[in-house]
């Protein structure tokens, strides 16, 4: 049986989030892709995406998909926002980097 050279966490953050199918997605794909990892809800109050966004990187989480309200929010909080959205004026999704920063 080999072992997986990473487990990978990531998430789905809104307000409200627990009828989101993103995790059942997400989970059924990493499984077919042969992933070590999961993707969960993460229920997170309006106001309250930028300490949600930090606390990302200490506990290990690879990035997340933005619903309805923190699309907006979060662009102020993440350290490099692309050309794209800063046109559109949101982001969706957030990758934390090696170094912790977010993208």
């Amino acid at each position: 049986m080999s072992v997986p050279d990473r487990f990978y966490m990531a998430a789905v953050m809104g307000w409200p989030v627990m009828h989101s199918r993103s995790p059942m997605l997400h989970n059924y794909w990493m499984e077919q892709q042969g992933l070590a990892g999961t993707y969960v809800p993460l229920a997170i109050e309006p106001g309250g995406v930028s300490p949600a966004l930090r606390a990302m990187h200490p506990l290990g989480i690879a990035g997340c998909n933005l619903t309805i309200p923190h699309k907006q929010d979060a662009m102020s909080v993440v350290d490099e926002v692309d050309d794209v959205a800063r046109k559109i004026g949101a982001i969706s999704c957030v990758v934390v980097r090696e170094d912790g920063s977010l993208f």
